[in-house]
């Protein structure tokens, strides 16, 4: 009974459905691999899931919607279709442009026969009569107006051009013969690129090695399809791998911050008192350091006898300062005396103030007086 307690409740219904719903995504996500969505965030949200559940039901893989499938197929044999008809004729137009290029190249140095000379012009006649046909035709390119010609010429006017009927059906029957030679040689530089042993094998042994090609080409076509769906896959995994590391990376980063904080609550009381020591300490030298400044910038701009003379200056400013501080105290101690005497000293002093002006003013007369009266006698 004590181990059950101590083993701790075993898993629950809640845990079994959890799981199911778990499958149930994964079941989704791999049967639609273009949706990017972490399997976590699927299961946190069950609304979602059966979104992607239900269009999983008409949708493959790919994202497509299964009634449009066959429709693509088709669209992509035709595509196919087109484009092989396309190659051939690029392949032949290439092949002629060559022969005409190498011709020329050779009447340069040697002097073909009058038989291949006229054979190789008539191909070049025709072939560009054919190519300016080509321009003529309407449809040739939609973006020209039908009723627009090159320098107004048509059909008719390329006729009188061609060359004679009896060496137009020569060439017609020569010319597959040297396009078809001139594939052959090119077919087996392609093959002797890709198996160099071939170069002595005969026409059956070359034809085998054709159909070996295209059965190679379907075979690394194959593979790198399955390298393309393998990359895929792995593009996938990669970026779900990056979010969950993201998320771990994000959780890890959140319990380093708690952790810090919790460290940081702890020892923040004895980082105060450090910090308040280390401060006061700094105060107490950056005053004695200011004192010491004060003192050196003083013997630095005073000397000895100046330093005395000051002091001197300032013993008597004292001096004189405390002498005016006491007059001013009796000064002040008889106006307060003189304000208790009443309204009848203020009227006695206005008249002694009267009398004192009248008589400076007499005493001036006086003086005025007497400087005339001694003027006038010196005269």
């Amino acid at each position: 009974m004590m181990m059950m307690e101590m083993a701790g409740p075993g898993p629950g219904p809640g845990h079994g459905r959890q799981r199911r719903q778990q499958q149930r995504c994964g079941a989704v996500l791999q049967a639609l691999p273009c949706v990017d969505v972490p399997l976590e965030e699927l299961s946190r949200h069950p609304r979602f899931n059966a979104l992607l559940s239900e269009l999983m039901q008409r949708m493959d893989g790919s994202g497509l919607h299964r009634q449009l499938k066959p429709n693509l197929q088709q669209a992509l044999e035709e595509l196919q279709a087109r484009r092989r008809h396309w190659l051939a004729a690029v392949t032949l137009q290439g092949a002629v442009d060559e022969a005409l290029e190498e011709q020329h190249a050779a009447a340069s140095r040697t002097s073909p026969s009058p038989a291949d000379r006229k054979f190789w012009a008539t191909v070049e006649r025709c072939w560009v009569l054919g190519q300016v046909e080509r321009r003529l035709d309407p449809g040739h390119d939609v973006s020209d107006p039908p009723d627009v010609r090159l320098l107004g010429l048509e059909r008719q006017h390329l006729h009188p051009l061609l060359p004679p009927p009896q060496e137009v059906h020569v060439m017609r029957r020569r010319l597959p013969r040297e396009v078809e030679a001139r594939l052959q040689l090119q077919c087996r530089a392609l093959l002797s690129y890709i198996w160099p042993q071939i170069q002595d094998l005969s026409a059956d042994g070359l034809l085998d090695k054709k159909v070996e090609l295209e059965l190679w080409l379907q075979r690394q076509n194959m593979s790198n399809k399955q390298l393309h769906q393998l990359l895929r896959s792995d593009r996938l995994t990669l970026q779900r791998q990056s979010l969950a590391c993201v998320t771990v990376l994000s959780g890890c980063s959140e319990l380093l911050r708690s952790l810090i904080r919790l460290h940081r609550l702890s020892t923040q009381p004895q980082l105060d008192q450090s910090l308040i020591e280390y401060l006061t300490a700094k105060g107490q030298a950056l005053s004695a350091k200011l004192r010491f400044m004060r003192l050196e910038l003083q013997q630095q701009t005073f000397d000895p006898p100046t330093v005395g003379a000051h002091r001197r200056l300032r013993q008597l400013l004292d001096d004189a300062l405390g002498e005016e501080e006491s007059r001013r105290s009796r000064l002040r101690a008889q106006v307060e005396l003189f304000g208790l005497l009443g309204p009848e000293f203020e009227q006695l002093v206005v008249e002694y103030g009267g009398l004192r002006s009248l008589l400076d003013n007499r005493r001036w007369a006086l003086r005025q007086f007497n400087v005339s009266s001694g003027d006038a006698g010196d005269t």
